[in-house]
């Protein structure tokens, strides 16, 4: 089920900074936003828009959180966390995994198991 933030927040400099972040790998890899009418694969022209503080809407990135990786994700997320720490965080943002925690500070919605198959 997808879970809707409790209300919309003014971004803090950190949180906006961490946001952008997954949305700058997310034009690259099929990452699905809601805003405030539908739900799109992110694009350089609202990216543009939040960066540029000239967007007029919130968009919330739709991510699974770490919990929802089947047991070869997991396999393979240990063994790059521990060995291949280069390469780690590309490998979660292409999988669209939540490694910032933006789901818990309300900044991303949690994608449904199915959303990304």
């Amino acid at each position: 089920m997808t879970k809707r933030p409790l209300k919309y927040k003014l971004f803090k400099d950190s949180d906006k900074k961490l946001l952008l972040n997954v949305l700058r790998k997310g034009l690259f890899n099929g990452l699905l936003v809601r805003t405030a009418v539908s739900v799109k694969p992110i694009t350089a022209e609202i990216l543009d828009a939040i960066e540029s503080d000239k967007a007029n809407f919130k968009i919330f990135p739709y991510l699974r959180p770490m919990s929802s990786m089947t047991k070869d994700e997991e396999e393979t997320e240990c063994y790059l966390r521990t060995y291949a720490k280069e390469r780690y965080a590309d490998w979660c943002y292409n999988r669209h995994l939540d490694i910032d925690g933006l789901i818990e500070k309300e900044l991303a919605l949690e994608a449904l198991e199915d959303l990304y198959k």
